[in-house]
C-alpha cells in the first residue's frame, strides 16, 4: 500500500487521533529496528498532517505551524536511533585517526607527532 492511501485510511478510520496512531506505528518500528517501515509510517505522517492540515486551516489565513513544532519528540527517537545505529555499524571507524591529506583538504591543523 502507498503512505498516501495508507494516510487516507488512517484519517477515516481515526479522525484527529490518526497522527497519534501513526507516531505509535514509528516508535514500533524503530524498537523493531525495522528501518523501511520506519520510512514507510514517516511518508503516512506527512501525508495526514498535510490531509489535517488543510481540513484545520480551509478557510482561514493559511500560515502552515513553525517546521519544528509537532516534531520534537519523534526527532529526538529518531536521532537517538540513527546514532546508535551509525555507531553499532561504523564504530571502529570512528577511532582510526583521520588522514592527513583530508585534514589539510578541508584546512583543520594537522595533529603533532604519533595519536597513539
Amino acid at each position: 500500500m502507498m503512505a498516501p492511501a495508507m494516510a487516507s485510511a488512517m484519517v477515516r478510520t481515526h479522525g484527529k487521533d490518526a497522527i497519534a496512531v501513526v507516531r505509535r506505528h514509528i516508535a514500533r518500528s524503530l524498537e523493531d529496528n525495522l528501518v523501511d517501515d520506519v520510512e514507510f509510517w514517516l511518508r503516512v505522517r506527512n501525508q495526514i498532517e498535510c490531509l489535517q492540515w488543510g481540513a484545520t486551516w480551509a478557510g482561514q489565513d493559511r500560515k502552515r505551524p513553525a517546521a519544528g513544532s509537532g516534531r520534537q519528540g519523534e526527532e529526538v527517537v529518531l536521532e537517538a536511533w540513527l546514532k546508535e545505529t551509525l555507531c553499532r555499524m561504523a564504530g571502529s571507524v570512528v577511532d582510526e585517526p583521520i588522514p592527513e591529506a583530508l585534514l589539510r583538504l578541508v584546512g583543520l591543523p594537522i595533529p603533532e607527532g604519533d595519536p597513539k
